[in-house]
């Protein structure tokens, strides 16, 4: 309990440092998304009807709730845990509670999930209110899979941001990261219109995995027991791996 406890102290930490920066991260989390989906949607909506089998409406607007939930996630694992290290301390004084690095990470990415689901679920609402949405019970475990893949991304980052010493090196996270799946992995455009070779790499993505999930769910199709199966083990095996190698990375980066 106490074990338990320690993690929702964490928790409850950054959300409260959210809360006061709320308005700030409002506004680049989740008013830029409304914007790109407004012109996306109704831009090359005018283009392509149809998406995959789906109005294109349908199509972009799951790509949109996780790719917010995506870059939500993703600048707080790089630039929040890095000031939180090495700036701000703020490990070190946990640290100095009863709290073990175990603990500190395991909040970081309970934090990391609910912060994945707001700006999915304001992006989902506006879309919903133009037809983008085919099952309200869908969506409500579409958010699920979308806090499992913010876990995910927010560990793959913060297994590399807890061992950089220079905060420069954060920005190869753009275009060697996020841009890629925001680009690729059908977040706008079938993955089949691209070449073979990045329809291959795109599969190493967490946001095609949790897309192949999300879709379906949220426009009310039928979803594979190969997809589940395959996607699914993708996002539960990776976010494990990559909990464990942050462990190690933020115990050596703050024990040195």
């Amino acid at each position: 309990m106490l074990y338990l406890q320690g993690i929702l102290a964490v928790t409850k930490r950054h959300l409260l440092v959210w809360k006061a920066m709320f308005f700030s991260s409002f506004a680049l989390y989740t008013l830029e998304p409304l914007l790109v989906l407004f012109a996306f949607g109704f831009g090359l909506g005018q283009a392509f009807e149809t998406m995959g089998g789906l109005p294109y409406i349908q199509y972009v607007v799951p790509g949109m709730m996780i790719s917010a939930a995506m870059y939500a996630v993703a600048f707080d694992a790089a630039y929040g845990s890095f000031l939180r290290r090495v700036f701000q301390k703020t490990y070190d004084a946990m640290l100095a509670s009863p709290l073990n690095v175990q603990q500190i990470t395991f909040g970081e990415i309970l934090y990391a999930m609910i912060r994945a689901m707001f700006p999915a679920s304001i992006v989902c609402a506006v879309g919903a209110y133009f037809g983008g949405v085919g099952s309200i019970i869908g969506v409500l475990i579409a958010l699920a899979v979308i806090a499992l893949t913010g876990a995910c991304i927010f560990t793959m980052i913060l297994s590399y941001a807890s061992r950089i010493k220079l905060l420069n090196r954060i920005d190869f996270m753009m275009p060697m990261f996020l841009t890629p799946q925001f680009l690729f992995c059908g977040v706008f455009i079938e993955r089949s219109m691209f070449p073979d070779w990045v329809q291959a790499l795109a599969q190493i993505f967490p946001l095609t995995h949790a897309i192949n999930l999300i879709r379906p769910l949220v426009s009310n199709q039928s979803l594979s027991a190969d997809v589940l199966l395959t996607s699914l083990s993708y996002l539960i095996i990776v976010t494990a791996f990559f909990t464990f190698y942050s462990i190690r990375g933020l115990k050596k980066a703050l024990t040195e």
